[in-house]
């Protein structure tokens, strides 16, 4: 079967392009997911919680921050966290703006003993914009919101 490869610019912001996997309210299974700042929110979240070499056939595809959120947490820890999601997001995500990448940690708050917390908020061409918040804490647990 062959597949056409759309431009960013080539697609309508309504235009459907598949089905969400995600359960809904109501009596709908599956909602539509549209080429917008709700399909970007779910690109940046499918980008962020995949790990280097887990995808088959895309090895790259992904980033190395499960490797450094479990790391000591030093004052590099932050930067760290930063760049490796700036440098994924650059790479396969360039038509997302990110905005601020702000990560806390208990150097920060000393109130998040055994937690971080990392809230990034995007744009699309400058206009919409949409924040993503990952809590994550010391059992290993990764909360999206």
């Amino acid at each position: 079967m062959a597949y056409q490869i759309l431009s960013p610019t080539s697609i309508r912001p309504t235009q459907q392009t598949g089905l969400g996997v995600s359960f809904v309210s109501g009596d709908r299974l599956f909602k539509p997911i549209y080429l917008d700042i709700d399909q970007a929110y779910e690109n940046l979240k499918n980008l962020l919680l995949t790990r280097k070499g887990e995808r088959i056939l895309q090895p790259t595809f992904g980033t190395r921050l499960f490797n450094i959120l479990f790391q000591p947490n030093v004052v590099e820890l932050s930067d760290d966290i930063k760049t490796v999601i700036n440098d994924a997001v650059n790479y396969w995500l360039p038509y997302i703006n990110l905005d601020i990448v702000d990560v806390v940690t208990n150097l920060d708050d000393p109130n998040l003993v055994h937690y971080i917390s990392i809230r990034i908020t995007f744009s699309l061409n400058g206009f919409d914009t949409k924040t993503i918040t990952l809590n994550v804490s010391d059992t290993g647990i990764i909360e999206v919101e």
